[in-house]
Parts: C-alpha cells; structure tokens; sequence
C-alpha cells in the first residue's frame, strides 16, 4: 500500500470519527428534549425536512447509523494497523 492511500485511509478514519461525534452529540440533544417537543428531521441529499411523529424511531435510526460507522471505523482502523506493520517490516 502506498503512502497517498494510507493517507487517504487516515482521512476516512477521521471523517468517519466526525461522523460518530455528531450522531453522538445528535442522540444526546435528543434525550435532553422536553416529551412534546416537535421533531423535525432532513432526509439525506434533500433540502426538505419533515416532521418526525416519534422521538425513539428517530434515536433508534440514528442509533443504528452509529453502529454502522463504528463497525467501518473499527475495521479501517484494522487495515490501517495491518498495512502499518507491513510497511515496518
């Protein structure tokens, strides 16, 4: 693996860390809602947003997002160490 596609697997890493951050900071604001509080959420690639009927479905969507990301954080962190290794050798 060359340096320019370690570094761009450093760069994913880190976008993805942002990722995790915001759906964590996202989840956190959420929980701190007063129960009628009105939700509004944006679908992704649209400028529409639309009105959320339940609180928890979204939580548990964007719950299940930060799984995602946290699964292809955990296995580009993986291939980096691996290709890392390789290149010490």
């Amino acid at each position: 693996m060359s340096n320019i596609e370690i570094q761009i697997l450093k760069n994913r890493i880190a976008q993805l860390e942002k990722e995790i951050q915001e759906i964590d900071v996202l989840n956190t604001e959420l929980s701190s809602l007063k129960p009628n509080a009105t939700i509004y959420y944006q679908k992704t690639n649209t400028n529409i947003f639309f009105f959320a009927d339940n609180k928890n479905l979204l939580k548990a969507n964007k719950q299940e997002k930060h799984d995602k990301l946290m699964n292809e954080l955990n296995k580009s962190k993986e291939e980096l160490k691996k290709y890392e290794l390789k290149r010490k050798k």
